[in-house]
């Protein structure tokens, strides 16, 4: 866990039942109460993580940058609370925020 002058946040978590890592990384996470945040994981073939560390992406994903930003629980938009495949939408965008990134 760490916490930066700029007021962004980074958080390191273990998933117990199945030893995989999560970094979460908060640009802007005053009082801990923010949902906009890039979610990476350490080798962890469900979350869409081959090898290394990987943006999270839906365990089905079926390659489109649609179901990134649509997907009803985690998708990078407006709409949902729990932003997860933001990462993975700007890595599938080469790391360019296009014009309808939600934040």
């Amino acid at each position: 866990i760490a916490s930066f002058p700029d007021g962004s946040y980074m958080e390191i978590e273990e998933n117990w039942g199945t030893n995989h890592l999560y970094l979460d990384y908060y640009p802007n996470y005053t009082k801990r109460k923010s949902v906009r945040y890039f979610s990476f994981c350490f080798n962890h073939e469900e979350e869409g993580c081959k090898s290394s560390i990987e943006p999270i992406s839906p365990y089905d994903w079926d390659g489109s940058r649609d179901q990134l930003i649509e997907d009803a629980r985690k998708g990078c938009s407006r709409d949902v609370d729990y932003l997860g495949y933001c990462a993975k939408l700007l890595q599938f965008d080469n790391w360019e925020f296009k014009a309808d990134y939600p934040w």
